[in-house]
């Protein structure tokens, strides 16, 4: 368990890292949605979080771009691997002193519709683009664990009678199948969750 310092210095961390992302974002007119942990504190309930998830839809200039920037602001690894590794996994993981920080590239259709549908909030004071309830939900299903299971319950729970369960639906066809046991679970939740309401 990190010290109270510890957690001062993460929580630091975390701030700058997120209003020097937004910046560059900003800057160079990349369409972001924030995901994961903290998307979820946004939505529903605060939890702890070790890293900063993104799905990021910027084409390889622009994103040379923008990690450059960020690289200079002190974000590491070196631009390179950063560049490589994005080209090759579709995912760049950077760090910002203790913070982790994972983009995941919109090459899916399903997460190009997460970043599409992402909705504008202030974070740190900044502008930031925050995945929808049922964006969330969808990157939650793909990936499957049973931290994204708490996850969507929690959003199931905060979000009584107001998740669009056909919007989920008609995205996660593109990626799934409509009797997959995740889908079948979600659609379980939401039931007895508006019938509870």
């Amino acid at each position: 368990m990190p010290s109270g310092s510890e957690s001062r210095d993460f929580a630091a961390s975390v701030e700058t890292a997120m209003k020097l992302m937004s910046d560059a974002f900003e800057r160079h007119q990349v369409p972001h949605a924030l995901i994961g942990g903290m998307a979820i504190a946004y939505r529903a309930n605060p939890r702890m979080t070790v890293d900063i998830d993104f799905i990021v839809a910027a084409d390889a200039p622009t994103m040379g771009r923008v990690v450059g920037d960020l690289v200079s602001e002190g974000f590491a690894p070196k631009e390179h691997e950063i560049l490589t590794r994005w080209a090759e996994d579709q995912l760049a993981v950077l760090r910002f002193g203790p913070v982790r920080i994972d983009w995941l590239k919109s090459e899916l259709p399903v997460y190009r519709h997460v970043v599409d549908t992402a909705e504008p909030l202030t974070a740190f004071g900044k502008p930031l683009s925050v995945a929808s309830v049922e964006g969330l939900i969808l990157c939650k299903l793909l990936a499957d664990r049973p931290q994204n299971r708490a996850d969507i319950a929690a959003l199931v729970e905060t979000h009584p009678g107001e998740i669009q369960l056909d919007d989920i639906e008609r995205e996660w066809a593109t990626v799934g199948d409509p009797d997959a046991p995740q889908l079948l679970a979600l659609r379980a939740m939401i039931e007895n969750s508006d019938t509870a309401h």
